[in-house]
């Protein structure tokens, strides 16, 4: 029986992993974009109205370089690990790591909620 039970734990552990669509990664892109960029342009809740080509392009401009973006979670409710760069470098409030917490809403799609924990991006199961 125990062994039963460790064969499901790993099981889900393996299975939460979460593949974002495009405008997922949009909405934490324009997050990001939101924090780093020497002025905000977008007003915290209306990230999804800045698209990728331009939230791409705010990024390099302000040096900052997401090198990863993972999920763990479901289909429409996620906790994104993001790892950034600023300049090859660390970002300046030394946090190179950030986690995300990642809502799909009916009415407006993919929305950043909120920053979220490493701990509740290792133990998502929902």
């Amino acid at each position: 029986m125990l062994g039963l039970l460790l064969a499901l734990a790993a099981f889900r552990y393996h299975t939460r992993a979460v593949t974002l669509d495009a405008a997922a990664r949009d909405a934490v892109r324009s997050w990001v974009v939101g924090e780093y960029h020497p002025v905000p342009l977008v007003p915290r809740g209306l990230e999804p109205l800045l698209d990728s080509v331009a939230a791409t392009e705010l990024l390099r401009q302000s040096g900052v370089e997401i090198q990863s973006m993972t999920a763990r979670g479901w289909s429409d409710n996620a906790v994104v690990r993001v790892e950034l760069s600023v300049h090859g470098g660390p970002p300046p409030d030394g946090r190179p790591v950030r986690y995300f917490r990642l809502l799909r809403l009916p009415s407006s799609g993919w929305r950043v909620v909120g920053e979220s924990t490493a701990l509740r991006y290792y133990t998502r199961l929902r």
